[in-house]
């Protein structure tokens, strides 16, 4: 079982990579005048904007990338437990971008979206958990945090939960 969940998982993912993705949820109408409302509101304590900027910095839209900017906005928002500001700040560990690469950070971050239900991070999870990256390998915690996703409706989750279960 552990094979096939190891296997069925590495094809379903991206090359067997941890999900990063860059398609992200910022607006795509930032410009520097959206870009200053957003400093506002985060200096203000907007979590959303918090992890707004976060983004903007991280993928370097209408700002040159910087990911100690990144870091810093992500961990604001992450901190008022925004789940999307969480994975990403997990994505930032799990790279050592911003920061030195830090397994157990990143699976903690990865860990406190997951729990709110933030569909890449329990599919990250998942993956780790059925490779024994950075935590001990579990078929148990691999299928448990892919039936999360695929409870939400995660296509890719679902496929890997039905060839599972042939």
């Amino acid at each position: 079982m552990k094979k096939r969940i190891i296997l069925l998982g590495l094809l379903l993912s991206i090359g067997g990579q941890i999900v990063y993705s860059q398609v992200r949820k910022t607006p795509s109408i930032f410009s520097q005048k959206k870009l200053h409302e957003l400093k506002l509101a985060a200096d203000q304590g907007d979590a959303e904007a918090e992890a707004a900027l976060g983004e903007a910095f991280d993928f370097g839209k209408i700002t040159p990338q910087d990911y100690q900017k990144a870091f810093f906005w992500y961990q604001k928002a992450a901190d008022q437990s925004v789940a999307e500001a969480q994975y990403n700040l997990g994505g930032l560990y799990y790279k050592g971008a911003g920061r030195p690469k830090d397994g157990e950070k990143a699976v903690y971050w990865y860990r406190k979206a997951a729990d709110q239900g933030y569909i890449d991070a329990q599919r990250n999870l998942a993956l780790l958990y059925a490779k024994g990256e950075l935590v001990p390998q579990s078929d148990e915690q691999a299928v448990y945090w892919y039936q999360k996703a695929a409870d939400q409706g995660d296509a890719e989750a679902q496929k890997l939960l039905a060839m599972l279960a042939r």
